[in-house]
């Protein structure tokens, strides 16, 4: 015969082991949440200090200034606008294409890159004045290779400083090249120029924070960042190129503005050599 037995329920240790638990989610959940913070920080904000003393020469942006829209085709795929991307002329007068890392990371990854073209914004006009007009035929400049293996696109924290590509063009190429600032970035307070490379438009911001991983402008004026990412950045002061543009985001209702150092390109022009083809490894 079973003897049922009837035992008194410890309330005391069911309060105990429920507070245990509580609280080894909470700091579970706390724990997450540093992480991820920590792996998807938001995007810097400052208020941009005074404007600073530059020592470098003022010079003026040339007339026909602009940036381009970098145009990619992937094996069975219809050619797409993937970004932003401008020419620029080396310290030994070489000319190399630059574009974000991660706009030639588009579509389905495993298939190749077949076409790669340069195009300039018809029209333009717009914030800041100016604007890009058509400088030649539909084909655009072709890019025929990498100039060295791309960088890596940035996919967590604030390190922009990898996020280039270099790319090596057809023949001779013709068209608006920009000049790098020998200074190797803007500095804090310094008035920046974003040339826009999908609609040709210009855009005016101040810097507030600067460094060897990225530059950081607050935008005088909100607007759609949506493939500017290889965009150039110019200096209001000296004409020439500081930056370019790869991170965006909103704080306290203000567009940030987030830059490869123009060092980093320069750096990455200067120590390698151009190679045919499209589809190099990561490096």
């Amino acid at each position: 015969m079973l003897c049922l037995v009837r035992t008194a329920l410890n309330w005391g240790f069911v309060l105990r082991g429920s507070a245990l638990a509580i609280a080894a989610l909470g700091l579970l959940a706390a724990g997450a949440t540093i992480l991820f913070g920590q792996a998807f920080p938001p995007v810097p904000y400052a208020p941009p200090p005074p404007p600073p003393t530059i020592q470098a020469a003022r010079g003026e942006l040339p007339a026909n200034a602009a940036a381009l829209q970098l145009w990619v085709r992937r094996e069975g795929e219809e050619e797409r606008l993937a970004g932003s991307a401008f020419l620029l002329v080396l310290p030994d007068g070489r000319v190399v294409g630059v574009t974000a890392a991660h706009n030639l990371a588009v579509g389905d990854t495993t298939l190749l890159l077949d076409l790669v073209t340069l195009r300039i914004a018809k029209g333009g006009g717009g914030a800041g004045g100016g604007g890009a007009g058509d400088i030649g035929s539909q084909a655009g400049i072709q890019v025929v290779g990498l100039h060295g293996a791309p960088g890596q696109p940035r996919r967590f924290g604030l390190d922009l400083s990898s996020d280039h590509a270099l790319l090596a063009l057809e023949g001779e190429a013709t068209g608006p090249f920009l000049e790098p600032d020998l200074r190797g970035g803007a500095q804090a307070g310094e008035q920046i120029l974003l040339l826009s490379g999908v609609d040709g438009r210009r855009y005016e911001g101040a810097v507030f924070q600067s460094g060897p991983q990225g530059t950081w402008c607050l935008m005088q004026a909100g607007f759609d960042p949506a493939r500017m990412s290889g965009s150039p950045a110019v200096s209001l002061h000296t004409g020439k190129v500081v930056g370019m543009a790869v991170a965006a985001g909103w704080r306290e209702g203000r567009l940030v503005l987030g830059l490869v150092p123009i060092r980093a390109l320069v750096g990455k022009g200067m120590s390698v050599q151009p190679r045919l083809g499209l589809n190099a490894p990561d490096g």
